[in-house]
This record gives C-alpha cells, sequence and structure tokens, in this order.
C-alpha cells in the first residue's frame, strides 16, 4: 500500500522474497506517480489509462498492467514506457 502524498510504503505478509522484492519496487513505482493498469475492481485497464492519459506507451505487460503477476514481467520488474515516462517525470520528487 502506497501512500503517495505522504511518500509512505507499507509493507506485510508475504510468502518469498520474490514476491516482497517484486512489491516492492511496484510499491516505489507509486511513489513516483506510476499508475495501476490492472482491470481489477475500480483500477483502470490498459486500454482505459491510454485513452485517458493519450498516451499509447502504456502497455499490459508491465508491472503495474494486466500481466503483472506473469514470472517474465514480475520477475524482471517490466515497466512499460508509459509508467517509465511518469517515473521520470516525477524523479526529483524527494529531492530537497
Amino acid at each position: 500500500l502506497t501512500y503517495f502524498e505522504y511518500g509512505i510504503i507499507s509493507l506485510t505478509n508475504f510468502g518469498s522474497a520474490a514476491s516482497e522484492s517484486g512489491t516492492t519496487m511496484h510499491e516505489i513505482g507509486h511513489l513516483y506517480n506510476a499508475k495501476d493498469h490492472y482491470n481489477i475492481g475500480s483500477v483502470p485497464s490498459t486500454a482505459e489509462i491510454i485513452i485517458s492519459e493519450g498516451d499509447a506507451r502504456y502497455n499490459s505487460d508491465c508491472i503495474y498492467g494486466e500481466n503483472k503477476e506473469d514470472p517474465d514481467i514480475a520477475g524482471n520488474y517490466v515497466i512499460c514506457d508509459g509508467c517509465r515516462a511518469r517515473i521520470e517525470s516525477y524523479s526529483n520528487r524527494f529531492n530537497h
């Protein structure tokens, strides 16, 4: 769970080191404004993010996308170009 406004991440209850490191990487990206786009509950799909952001660089093969549980994507911390651009645009967020 990430609290963007406060720059806080809370992580609990992991079954493996791989799961913990992948989730940590995912949540750190949220601190830099990466958006989930995996189409579960109120979370938009990749297609919806592409439409709302007007940015075709988003991809389902991303740790924030529909295929985030795929071992190749999760294990290699794959981040699509749309999320990467958002993270890079916020890269100075914690420079004080």
